[in-house]
């Protein structure tokens, strides 16, 4: 049985989905009144009395975090129907998700552990240790990186650290 494997820890639901603060000026810019997306964004700025020109940067957490709920709430209830012996280590928060309080805290209702790729610092700030530690969930961090200069390659791509070398 493929989910009995002993070093199986858990499962990603998928990679930095983008869980950002403009979630709700793009799904409001589909402008198709059928795209469920677009139907979801609308209903949140009618109910909350959104002036659309204006939306604050509040309202746009907030709203990041309703449509993070709603993925986690339909893959946890997937994950744990095929799967409930291991973990659902959801989809690798980053960016301004990652420091979200009402992403953190949809994450917090439907993953077993929550998972971050952490960019940017050596070491974690206070801000987000108090950040993350203040959650009922544990979390760990599941992409850090640095490239060193000496290996002939242009490592010009991606959010890792540059070094000079190796070693460093």
């Amino acid at each position: 049985d493929k989910w009995n494997d002993p070093n199986l820890l858990g499962h990603f639901s998928d990679n930095e989905l983008p869980f950002q603060e403009n979630i709700l000026a793009q799904f409001l810019e589909i402008n198709d009144e059928s795209d469920e997306a677009f139907q979801f964004a609308n209903k949140y700025v009618a109910q909350n009395n959104i002036n659309v020109a204006d939306i604050s940067k509040g309202q746009q957490e907030t709203f990041a975090g309703l449509v993070a709920e709603k993925y986690f709430v339909i893959v946890n209830k997937i994950l744990k129907t095929q799967d409930p012996n291991h973990l659902y280590l959801g989809s690798r928060l980053h960016a301004s998700a990652k420091n979200n309080k009402a992403v953190l805290h949809a994450a917090e209702n439907n993953m077993d552990v929550i998972s971050i790729n952490f960019y940017g610092h050596w070491d974690l700030r206070p801000k987000e240790n108090d950040l993350w530690a203040k959650l009922k969930k544990p979390f760990i961090i599941t992409e850090f990186y640095t490239k060193g200069d000496d290996t002939k390659m242009d490592n010009m791509s991606g959010a890792g650290w540059r070094v000079n070398t190796q070693e460093d």
